[in-house]
């Protein structure tokens, strides 16, 4: 290109413009006004702009235009412990990184029970806070939200925007080292189950042109409780156990709750042992009935004799087989509830383990001897004596009769 006596080309290759004067022109003042109007196309890329004079190895000009790096983008989940994520303002070393990782409610430890623990049934609101960490404007942002674990969905997510919009796309600008936040709810959650999702933000840096995408994950699980123990043959009858006494297996348990209502149903294993796991907290009730068999040869034994780890707890009213507990909480406030148990507990809070019943064996009763009369009673032998002194008396009416009559 040829304008007012100055020539310039560009190089693709080298991406080199050379200027130079026409043939046969003179420089205004010894000197060729020209400047630069320079595109950038990629602002990813740093450009370097060099003026070097012909004849010359150093140029007598540079300029640097810098590029702009990598966009970033930071999204955490969290519930509301009494802490929310801090991030660093304009100025510092890492505008808009998060300062408090780790803060309460950031409950991203996938190991069991380190999750959000929560009251089953309990629903439970669950927030999302993303930063533009980086150095360039964000546009195209997208906020989305999937289980990865366990069980429920976040419903109803919604984001409220920095221009005062709401959803889960926006086209921005999001400038930099600013938040905004999003909140859904996590439904409530039985007894037992665990809750694992990942909260994801997509997002283009306006200038830099590149895709950037953060995750984090959040947990929680519904707190659950285990009742149990154990039924013995209590052989010196002390209603105590001890550790000769044998187990009594194949007993009928059944786990009531506040109505009286049976919840659950199970028979002591061969060792004795009994267990309901994996329950909500409430309040219940454990009921113990013997088999006939066993009703043949067994009655409880007595219950509540003071240690509550190896009484027993089978309280009988109008049917000796049958055995039942007083009303017992399982929550936070049942002191002992624990996860040291030798059968195992799967219940978050643990298990309480010391419901159990004790059995006394049934004195036996001596067979009648066949060829003795000392075999019968005292009872049948005073019932015998007065059989016989009324047929005494009956027959010696008789004989007064048949005197009189004869006399006559």
């Amino acid at each position: 290109m040829t304008k007012n006596g100055i020539e310039a080309s560009y190089d693709g290759a080298t991406h080199t413009v050379t200027i130079d004067q026409t043939s046969g022109r003179f420089p205004v003042q010894g000197q060729i006004p020209f400047r630069f109007l320079v595109e950038v196309n990629d602002g990813s890329q740093q450009v370097v702009n060099s003026l070097l004079l012909q004849g010359l190895n150093t140029p007598v000009s540079t300029t640097t235009i810098q590029g702009i790096s990598t966009p970033g983008v930071d999204i955490e989940k969290w519930s509301d412990e009494g802490e929310v994520p801090l991030y660093a303002p304009i100025g510092e070393a890492q505008p808009g990184a998060l300062l408090n990782d780790g803060f309460a409610g950031d409950y991203d430890d996938p190991a069991p029970f380190a999750g959000k623990p929560l009251a089953g049934g309990q629903s439970q609101q669950v927030n999302f806070t993303v930063s533009n960490n980086g150095p360039d404007r964000l546009v195209e942002i997208s906020v989305t939200d999937v289980l990865t674990a366990g069980a429920g969905e976040i419903q109803n997510l919604v984001c409220e925007f920095p221009d005062g919009s709401t959803g889960t796309t926006w086209a921005g600008p999001m400038e930099l080292a600013t938040q905004f936040d999003c909140s859904g709810t996590l439904p409530g959650l039985t007894a037992g189950e665990s809750h694992r999702d990942t909260a994801t933000v997509s997002a283009r840096g306006e200038v830099n042109g590149a895709t950037v995408v953060d995750s984090d994950v959040w947990n929680a699980y519904a707190k659950s409780y285990a009742v149990g123990d154990y039924t013995w043959i209590d052989t010196n009858k002390n209603g105590k156990q001890d550790a000769d006494e044998p187990a009594l297996p194949g007993v009928k348990v059944e786990l009531l709750n506040e109505r009286g209502e049976v919840v659950a149903t199970t028979k002591t294993d061969a060792k004795g042992f009994y267990k309901f796991d994996l329950l909500d907290a409430g309040t219940y009730q454990v009921r113990f009935t013997l088999t006939e068999q066993q009703g043949e040869r067994y009655r409880f034994t007595k219950p509540n004799v003071g240690d509550a780890a190896t009484d027993s707890d089978a309280l009988t009213g109008g049917n000796p087989l049958v055995g039942l507990s007083k009303k017992f909480v399982l929550d936070d406030s049942n002191a002992a509830l624990t996860r040291d148990y030798a059968n195992g507990v799967d219940a978050s809070e643990g298990i309480d383990p010391t419901w159990d019943a004790g059995v006394i064996e049934l004195d036996p009763v001596a067979p009648a001897s066949s060829g003795s009369a000392l075999s019968v009673t005292g009872a049948d032998i005073a019932g015998l004596i007065a059989a016989g002194l009324a047929l005494l008396a009956l027959g010696g009416s008789v004989l007064v009769i048949r005197r009189r009559r004869a006399t006559a």
